[in-house]
């Protein structure tokens, strides 16, 4: 049995949901179509690769080739990228000076908070007292 049969049985099986990936090297809407007709209403997900060989598809358009989740890791990962380079570059500028934090910004409030809501989804009876946390590690 060779690979492309093995994965039409896996993706025919009832007992598991695959996470089936679109290369970049397709058309995004031929190869939606093709997977679409493999694993019938199982969820279709597409990882958008900022400068990838993918079109860039709207939201829209992903919908309309049957994708349910449409993945976003690259552009985010990029941004942050982006994000702490110029971090940096606004540290050397201000001799190592710290920007002063302000209510736009990112800090660790509003990290903990995000954590919290986070883990929340999955422990929603648990809160998380931080200082105490710190104060019992150290």
């Amino acid at each position: 049995m060779g690979y492309g049969d093995a994965l039409r049985d896996e993706v025919h099986s009832d007992s598991i949901t695959p996470l089936i990936g679109i290369f970049d090297m397709y058309s995004a809407s031929l190869a939606a179509r093709k997977v679409r007709g493999m694993v019938g209403s199982k969820p279709l997900l597409f990882n958008q690769i900022a400068g990838g060989l993918s079109p860039r598809l709207s939201l829209t358009g992903l919908e309309e080739l049957g994708i349910n989740v449409a993945i976003y890791s690259t552009p985010c990962l990029f941004a942050a990228h982006t994000a702490m380079a110029n971090a940096v570059t606004e540290l050397r500028t201000n001799d190592g000076r710290l920007a002063k934090v302000t209510t736009d910004d990112v800090g660790v409030a509003s990290s903990i908070a995000l954590l919290e809501r986070n883990l929340s989804r999955h422990h929603p009876r648990r809160r998380l007292d931080w200082a105490s946390e710190m104060r019992a590690a150290g």
